[in-house]
């Protein structure tokens, strides 16, 4: 499966379960099928994975190519919107909630 497809996957069937730092490694693991590796592993992979910067969801395909728009609650958790959703169009009409576009690319 592609990165967009877990990320869909994922942030659909667990909203507000995953923070960024969380899904990046959630979705390493299931593409190197390392799920059932143990604890001490999982700490070494971490840091490993995130010694050099991961890209935010701004510049994934679910944002830029294929109409979501991601949503973070306070405690940095994300959901995803379909952009003609109600919720999507609730965000976007609040003044209180900041926005951020999709990156374009560099083409």
């Amino acid at each position: 499966k592609t990165m967009h497809q877990l990320q869909y996957e994922l942030l659909t069937e667990k909203p507000y379960h995953y923070g960024h730092k969380d899904l990046i490694f959630a979705i390493y693991l299931i593409r190197k099928e390392l799920e059932d590796i143990s604890e001490q592993e999982k700490a070494e992979i971490w840091e490993e994975l995130f010694s050099k910067g991961q890209p935010c969801l701004r510049a994934s395909a679910l944002v830029k190519k294929y109409g979501f728009g991601a949503h973070y609650n306070k405690d940095g958790k994300i959901a995803l919107y379909s952009v003609e959703s109600s919720e999507y169009k609730d965000f976007v009409a609040n003044e209180t909630i900041k926005k951020f576009a999709g990156m374009k690319s560099k083409r």
